[in-house]
Formats: structure tokens, sequence, C-alpha cells
């Protein structure tokens, strides 16, 4: 899997560099792709901002996801249960003959995105149900 971090509104949300480290020590074969130089924006609350990333297939949506799960429960463990985990993540996959980009989004609860990720139906997702 190729993951591309995107720039997004000229910087980089503050979890990128954590985000893309962990990649690198949990999934070293998980090639990553990141621009230089750019301003990263910090959060200082229990959100956890993912940066915008492009996907090289559609396949690779699915383990995105997965892997994304594993990050967020990673950086959730040891939160206090009045903490309200929410989130936000972002992919663009290429789709179809022409290359067009489609976009999956989420923004809402850990749980929620938990509950997203096992019920995740690539399918559904690619013919826009």
């Amino acid at each position: 899997m190729h993951i591309k971090i995107m720039v997004d509104n000229e910087s980089l949300t503050s979890e990128t560099s954590t985000f893309c480290k962990w990649i690198r020590q949990s999934y070293p074969d998980v090639k990553i792709s990141i621009p230089e130089s750019k301003v990263r924006h910090q959060l200082n609350d229990h959100s956890l901002l993912l940066p915008l990333v492009q996907l090289v297939t559609e396949l690779d949506l699915v383990n995105y996801l997965n892997l994304t799960l594993e990050y967020m429960n990673f950086k959730c463990r040891g939160s206090m249960k009045s903490d309200k985990q929410n989130m936000e993540l972002r992919a663009e996959v290429p789709y179809g003959n022409n290359g067009e980009l489609k976009l999956f989004h989420f923004k809402g609860t850990a749980d929620d995105f938990s509950k997203t990720v096992k019920k995740f139906d690539p399918n559904a997702f690619f013919r826009g149900d």
C-alpha cells in the first residue's frame, strides 16, 4: 500500500508526523510520502485530526481504514472515559477508468468510526450508495 499525505489549506495537521512515524514502525512495508516544509496546525483538545491522504488503488481504502482504526485505538488507549474522542479522516481514492478521485470523509466520535469501519462496504461506497 502507498499512502500519499496531501497538503490541505496550505498546511498539514499536527497529527501528521506522529501518524507517519507510527505507520513506519507498525507497518514498515507501507510506503508513505509526506510533503516537505509545510506548516502544521496544532490542536489542544482530544480531537484526532488525521491528514488528508491520497491512496493509489481502490483496494487500499479498506486497508487504510483498518490501519487508521488501529492507530485511533493506539492514540486513545489510556484516555479517561469522560474524554470524548472526536476524529476526522479524509482519503482520496482513484476510481474508474478515468482516474476520477472519490473522497471518503468521516467526522465524528471514535466509537462511531469504529462502527463505520466494521460495517464499511467498498462496493456500496464506490457505487455511491
